[in-house]
């Protein structure tokens, strides 16, 4: 599964053909979801493949926005919550250039007292990310990006580079 979405994503919306078969995959992915979130992302279907894919074929995959939608509301670890709800988050923003729809859940990540030391794919380090892809329209979040630029570890320096494209 990884290399055909690693092709995929990296055909973008030349890739439309397949949006319909990775729709129907996260949503069996998702729909067997037993509350072990764990599994959506450690396991051997991981959704964040599927998610990222999705988000890279920008406006051709707007059938697939109402289960990122479903996405972003799941919840179990908060953690892992926010690691998908990240990937979904920039999914959506690739797809339909929503930031309203998407800034809450980024602010949430940003004031989450998780932030401190987290692995590059964790959710409040993914939300730098999201917040750098989106440039100018995450303005809104430049005083918590600001309140980030102190401590230890990555969060500073990326909040740091978040801060000069915002």
């Amino acid at each position: 599964d990884r290399d055909i979405l690693e092709v995929l994503a990296e055909m973008g919306p030349a890739g439309r053909e397949a949006v319909p078969v990775l729709i129907d995959m996260v949503d069996e992915i998702v729909s067997s979801y037993s509350g072990e979130m764990s599994r959506l992302i450690l396991g051997p279907r991981s959704l964040t493949g599927y998610i990222e894919t999705l988000g890279r074929m920008e406006t051709t995959a707007k059938a697939a926005v109402p289960l990122l939608k479903r996405i972003l509301e799941m919840k179990d670890d908060e953690n892992l919550a926010g690691v998908l709800g990240t990937r979904a988050a920039l999914a959506l923003w690739r797809i339909e250039g929503n930031a309203a729809e998407i800034l809450p859940l980024l602010r949430r990540e940003l004031e989450s007292a998780r932030v401190q030391g987290r692995a590059a794919d964790s959710g409040p380090l993914a939300t730098l990310d999201v917040i750098v892809a989106m440039g100018p329209a995450a303005h809104d979040l430049v005083p918590l990006l600001k309140k980030r630029l102190e401590g230890q570890g990555e969060m500073p320096l990326l909040a740091a580079h978040a801060l000069l494209v915002v």
